[in-house]
């Protein structure tokens, strides 16, 4: 049986249903430990999970190129994770909770004009594997670069977690000292 109920009462509106989603998904989210607990990763790391999250949210099309102003809005975010962490600095890395580096890139994704232009894009609308192949760029939902980095991140801190693990099982007292 479902925790949440995201049918639609009497009066609401799809985007009501919608932030009503959202509120109780954030709130799964903070009482989950891997989400809410910071953990460090390398600038490089970070910078590999935002522009994957661009990249992966750009519809495919015919002639494939990327987005427009992507390096310049990359560049950007670079600088931001050097001058406005989105957690603590150390060094070469950050100590951040996903939780937290989903909300600064959104925010900071979103003070970005070109960002926001990707949503502007002629040509909106519903795409799925089953629409024709598109032969030009529709837009990008400004929702996705975000959340799409934001997995990618978790799904690197698993496989680097899970690669410790079996390490340490198979070198445990096997290294001098």
């Amino acid at each position: 049986m479902m925790d949440f109920d995201a049918t639609m009462e009497e009066g609401m509106d799809l985007d009501a249903v919608i932030e009503k989603a959202s509120v109780h998904n954030e709130a799964k989210l903070c009482a989950d430990a891997e989400w809410s607990t910071p953990k460090v990763h390398h600038v490089k790391t970070l910078v590999e999970a935002l522009s994957y999250g661009i990249i992966s949210s750009d519809p495919y099309y015919l002639g494939y190129v990327l987005p427009p102003n992507f390096v310049n809005i990359m560049d950007r975010m670079i600088g931001l994770l050097h001058t406005n962490p989105p957690g603590e600095s150390m060094y070469e890395c950050i100590k951040v909770s996903l939780i937290d580096f989903r909300t600064w890139a959104k925010k900071q994704f979103m003070l970005d004009p070109k960002f926001v232009e990707w949503n502007d894009a002629a040509g909106s609308g519903f795409v799925s594997r089953n629409t024709p192949t598109a032969t030009g760029r529709q837009f990008i939902d400004l929702d996705c670069p975000p959340h799409n980095a934001t997995i990618y991140l978790r799904d690197v801190t698993r496989r680097d977690e899970a690669f410790d693990a079996d390490f340490e099982k198979r070198w445990k007292g096997r290294h001098e000292s």
